[in-house]
């Protein structure tokens, strides 16, 4: 674990100095299938060869395996579903194995998709980012916001009448000052509650580790099963269970949201316990909320759709 799905170009004057000559290197072979006019059985058939070809390396007892997702238009297969059928199969392969596999797909393949969710997704996305490109507020809005957001300091006026440069001279005591102009500004209220900052702290909530952690007991899931589910590495994995204040990135935090299949709003949770949030503004970010939004959570999936709009992969 995990599957990667990375561009490259292949030098063909490579010399093969990266192949590790202290271990022992195999070449499985991906036979393409030819179609004969079935979609529903030529997509069958290969997705059998990419799993057949995991099936070949797993008997090997390989730890990694490298396969170049080679052009099959002219067998009948277009480059989107090849890669499609190839995420798919090694994806399902992988929810048994902890082998790690690299996709390597050539520069110069192109993919296009006509499917059905393929455009329901690019509505998503257009619909989402014309929506969030400007957010309008009347003036009054704009004048409450400003007035409770800013803390309005002792005027240069003030200070100078107080007979001294002293930014304090002439008030009782900070404390004191700030109580009163946040009273002063709180809408008519006698009393502002005042917290200490360690008071604060010591009343924070969940950690990402503990939030996720419960969310696995509470379905009875199985460690193993989650961090697969997600793409992530059992090392990685093994760190967050072991360090109550692990912070992991956003791709990773977003990896075990998908693989637990949460809902958004609990989504969203996950991600603030460890300082993120999903923006209308990322496209990446755009492209999860479609997918939670209509109950996909096959991160394999996922992540084909995140490799062809060029956003990074999730896990991974």
């Amino acid at each position: 674990m995990p599957l990667t799905i990375v561009r490259n170009n292949i030098d063909n004057n490579d010399n093969n100095d990266n192949i590790d000559k202290n271990k022992t290197n195999f070449i499985v072979n991906v036979t393409c299938p030819v179609e004969q006019g079935n979609d529903v059985d030529g997509k069958r058939l290969l997705y059998e060869s990419y799993y057949c070809a995991m099936e070949q390396a797993k008997k090997r007892n390989c730890e990694s395996v490298t396969i170049p997702l080679t052009s099959f238009v002219e067998y009948g297969f277009p480059n989107a579903i090849n890669l499609h059928e190839a995420v798919r199969a090694i994806g399902d392969y992988m929810l048994n194995t902890d082998m790690s596999v690299s996709l390597v797909v050539f520069d110069d393949i192109s993919f296009t998709s006509n499917s059905k969710s393929f455009h329901s997704l690019n509505t998503f996305i257009e619909k989402s980012c014309s929506e969030n490109r400007y957010q309008r507020v009347s003036q009054e809005e704009f004048n409450a916001l400003r007035n409770a957001a800013t803390l309005r300091m002792p005027s240069r006026e003030y200070r100078h009448k107080s007979g001294s440069d002293s930014f304090l001279s002439g008030i009782a005591s900070p404390k004191a000052a700030l109580a009163k102009e946040l009273e002063r500004t709180s809408t008519g209220k006698k009393h502002f509650p005042q917290r200490r900052l360690d008071d604060m702290l010591s009343q924070h909530g969940e950690t990402f580790q503990q939030m996720l952690i419960r969310l696995i007991d509470e379905r009875g899931e199985c460690d193993a099963d989650v961090y697969r589910r997600a793409n992530v590495h059992r090392s990685v994995f093994s760190r967050i269970r072991s360090n109550p204040d692990y912070r992991p990135s956003k791709n990773t935090a977003l990896a075990f949201a998908i693989a637990l299949r949460l809902p958004l709003e609990v989504t969203l949770d996950l991600l603030l316990r460890a300082g993120y949030t999903l923006s209308p503004s990322n496209r990446q970010d755009i492209i999860l909320k479609y997918y939670i939004t209509e109950g996909i959570y096959d991160i394999f999936e996922i992540n084909e759709t995140l490799f062809l709009y060029d956003q990074s992969l999730l896990g991974a």
